[in-house]
């Protein structure tokens, strides 16, 4: 959910959102509101991530400070990926170099496509 929707699932002028900035670990309070359709943000930066992370409500906050050093989040811990090798999983990223290449080369199954195709479109 975007700050704006929860802006507007709250009907508030304004979300006040505290913890500790994502970078540096310093007490952050982040005000948002909406000018203009528009979200405005003072004391720093929020971000939502829909992704699984190490928060469960996918919310972060940056300071002011680390914001205009870095405006990107970051710092995340690297994803493992697992698939099946002759009967048993193991990290695609421990596999040898031509195995990775064949990972890389794979076509996910879209059903949407698929039916698409079935039907001659």
């Amino acid at each position: 959910m975007t700050i704006k929707e929860l802006i507007l699932k709250n009907e508030c002028q304004e979300l006040v959102f505290k913890g500790k900035c994502h970078d540096c670990g310093q007490e952050t309070e982040v005000v948002t509101s909406l000018e203009n359709n528009e979200v405005i943000m003072e004391g720093g930066a929020v971000y939502s991530v829909d992704q699984p992370c190490s928060r469960p409500d996918g919310i972060y906050v940056k300071c002011l400070d680390c914001y205009h050093k870095q405006p990107a989040l970051s710092k995340f811990r690297k994803t493992e990926i697992y698939s099946r090798v002759v009967g048993y999983l193991r990290p695609v990223e421990q596999w040898n170099k031509g195995k990775q290449a064949e990972w890389g080369k794979r076509v996910k199954y879209d059903e949407k496509k698929a039916i698409k195709a079935a039907e001659g479109k």
